[in-house]
C-alpha cells in the first residue's frame, strides 16, 4: 500500500484512518489530522467543494454504507456523530433511499489540493482480508 503512486489507505470498520501512503499524504491533507473518513466526507465544508457531484454521487452512497454498517454495529457511534456535526448529512441519512454496500470499482471525480480547477478520477479498489476454508472442509 505504501509503494502505490496513487492516494491508499486504510481504515477500520468505523472508517477511522489506520494507515495511509505518501500520496494521500498530499491529496488528502486532512488524513494527517487523524479525521475519520465519513466524518470529512460527509460533514466538511471543503469535502463538498472537492468531491465533485458531492451529493449524488459520494454523500449518498457513504452515507448508505454508514446506515448499513450502523446496523451490524449499533454501538458505533460514527452514524449519531454524523448527525450531530451537520444537518445536510444529517438530512441524508435520515431520508435518502440509496443502497450501497461498498463502491468496489466506482468512479467519482474530485478536485485536489493546489491543482486548481482540474478534475481527477477516483476508482474504488478495496483490499479487503480475505479468509478461506481449510482444506477438507
Amino acid at each position: 500500500m505504501r509503494v502505490q503512486p496513487w492516494p491508499a489507505y486504510i481504515s477500520d470498520w468505523a472508517w477511522d484512518v489506520l494507515m495511509y501512503n505518501d500520496a494521500c499524504d498530499r491529496d488528502w491533507p486532512w488524513m494527517r489530522h487523524g479525521v475519520n473518513v465519513m466524518i470529512w466526507a460527509l460533514t466538511y465544508p471543503e469535502a463538498r467543494l472537492q468531491l465533485i457531484n458531492w451529493e449524488e454521487d459520494w454523500a449518498k452512497p457513504m452515507a448508505s454504507q454508514l446506515r448499513l454498517r450502523a446496523k451490524e454495529d449499533p454501538g458505533n457511534e460514527r452514524l449519531q456523530e454524523v448527525k450531530r456535526r451537520d444537518r445536510v448529512a444529517e438530512r441524508i441519512l435520515n431520508e435518502d433511499l440509496t443502497t450501497v454496500t461498498h463502491p468496489d470499482g466506482d468512479r467519482r471525480w474530485v478536485y485536489l489540493p493546489g491543482h486548481g480547477d482540474e478534475e481527477f478520477e477516483v476508482v474504488f479498489r478495496p483490499m479487503r482480508r480475505s479468509v478461506s476454508a481449510p482444506s477438507g472442509s
